[in-house]
């Protein structure tokens, strides 16, 4: 148990590095965070549009660190049996990662339709 914020940050930010270390998944969608962020700098989006571009990014990140803590769970729980329920958990989640990608693309998409028709190029 953390005791103080010190030890829950340094916690966080331990499950933090062992996501990023062991799920290729998550170094994928910090790159695609990082595109988007050099985009809205290079387009010059407004506040509200750079907001919801990084929202929308940061909750892939956030889904997919949750889909690691599921999948670790389960195969703790179950390690040595096999359970159609624990493969419906991991699909879920998985599932999961997947709506907030496909919300992240349709956000980014709006969004730079937006900043397009905005600077004349539709």
């Amino acid at each position: 148990m953390n005791r103080t914020f010190r030890q829950s940050l340094r916690a966080a930010l331990a499950g933090i590095r062992y996501a990023w270390e062991t799920e290729k998944n998550l170094r994928i969608h910090f790159v695609a965070l990082v595109a988007v962020v050099v985009v809205s700098l290079l387009l010059k989006t407004t506040f509200v549009e750079t907001a919801l571009l990084y929202l929308a990014s940061g909750m892939v990140i956030v889904a997919e660190l949750f889909n690691t803590a599921v999948e670790k769970i389960v195969d703790l729980k179950l390690s040595r049996e096999y359970n159609p329920l624990a493969r419906i958990a991991k699909d879920v989640a998985a599932g999961a990662v997947l709506a907030a990608a496909l919300t992240a693309l349709l956000t980014g998409g709006l969004v730079l339709m937006q900043v397009l028709v905005r600077r004349g190029f539709l």
